[in-house]
């Protein structure tokens, strides 16, 4: 009997390579913000840029300012009014008196809001009225803030009278200062302050002149 040499026809089985995986370099953090955020990120980068250059020629800036100067916002040919309080006058019960005064121009003023501020630590009994510009003139509001120091007033022309023009007083102001309290105080008008003309969709005001005075 012959010998075969038997093989194996099962081919013997490799440990299978496992893959290679390369590192991947984390992400910057600004690639994980959102999009808004990286606009205002550039922003305020260029903004300081803009100020470290600035700071760096400071001289120049200055002269390009004053060669340039921001030119100033022009008012409307119809704000033609003005609007002032006169200084404090006392009587003989010791309280103050003090008139809103009027100057229209040209305008025919049909109504005033007078917005005021006093220090409330000085003055007290404070109270306002109509003047003598408007002839029985309807009140829209009155409002007085004895904690804040503020006096909202809005008066109107009557259905009679319609509007009026020229110099007058609006409404006059009356208050007592707080006894103990000699200083120097002041009354000044608030930004909403406006005086409305026939045929005009904004306030006509043109100045305002607050007072200041010292108690006694």
């Amino acid at each position: 009997m012959e010998n075969v040499n038997e093989t194996n026809s099962n081919p013997v089985e490799q440990p299978a390579t496992e893959p290679v995986i390369e590192p991947v370099a984390p992400l910057p953090f600004w690639a994980k913000l959102p999009r808004r955020n990286l606009i205002v990120i550039a922003a305020l980068i260029l903004i300081t840029i803009i100020l470290l250059t600035l700071s760096l020629f400071p001289e120049t800036s200055v002269k390009q300012e004053a060669n340039n100067p921001i030119p100033t916002p022009t008012l409307a040919p119809y704000v033609q009014s003005n609007l002032s309080l006169s200084a404090p006058q006392k009587n003989s019960n010791g309280k103050y008196f003090s008139n809103a005064e009027i100057a229209t121009a040209q305008n025919q003023v049909i109504g005033v809001q007078v917005s005021l501020s006093y220090d409330p630590k000085v003055l007290t009994n404070v109270d306002i009225t109509p003047g003598t510009f408007f002839a029985n003139p309807t009140i829209l509001l009155k409002k007085i803030d004895a904690v804040k120091g503020i006096i909202n007033y809005t008066l109107f022309a009557n259905h009679t009278q319609k509007s009026a023009s020229g110099n007058g007083v609006i409404a006059t102001l009356s208050f007592s200062v707080i006894p103990g309290k000699t200083s120097s105080t002041k009354i000044n008008f608030l930004s909403t302050t406006e005086a409305v003309a026939l045929g005009q969709f904004e306030s006509v005001l043109k100045k305002t002149s607050g007072t200041s005075f010292t108690t006694k």
